[in-house]
């Protein structure tokens, strides 16, 4: 297995997708993006989108990726709203096409490789197949439930009166 790689923010430590969908507020999709974590020398995480060059930070992995997403998102938001939809679509072509992301990239693919050599699919289709083996798991946990007639904790939630 080839050395877990350094990159400017630190050791890599996990690697990630972003995938951003057209919404009524965003008019756009835009292509999956890829993210990779580092743990810098003071022991906080940053995930950085390679595409984009956005960086987020956090004591925790969680922490460090959202702040990335709110990062990516307020990019893509700026630059949409700023620009001429053509003139953002064309800085995102020049930034998907950077030069100075071979490092990052370079990074992320011995990652993913190291996680390949481990047994651990980077697949985003066996994270899908793993998430409906779960809850069809549950479902069937619940089925079972029903069948027994076992009960089920009921609690009042919201109530409201006529004035």
């Amino acid at each position: 297995m080839k050395d877990i790689a350094n990159i400017e923010s630190g050791k890599v430590v996990g690697i990630g997708k972003l995938k951003i969908f057209m919404t009524e507020k965003f008019k756009h999709e835009i292509p999956t993006l890829s993210f990779i974590m580092a743990k810098d020398k003071d022991g906080r995480f940053v995930a950085t989108c390679i595409q984009l060059i956005v960086e987020g930070f956090g004591e925790t992995t969680d922490a460090a990726m959202e702040s990335m997403r709110s990062h990516v998102m307020e990019y893509l938001e700026t630059l949409f709203s700023k620009l001429e939809v053509d003139d953002a679509w064309e800085q995102m072509h020049e930034l998907f096409n950077e030069n100075s992301m071979q490092g990052l990239w370079s990074a992320y693919r011995d990652f993913q490789l190291n996680l390949a050599q481990q047994g651990i699919s980077t697949s985003m289709r066996s994270a899908l197949y793993n998430k409906i083996a779960e809850l069809e798991k549950q479902i069937a946990d619940l089925k079972a439930s029903a069948e027994k007639n076992e009960k089920f904790e009921i609690r009042v939630v919201d109530y409201k009166e006529a004035a």
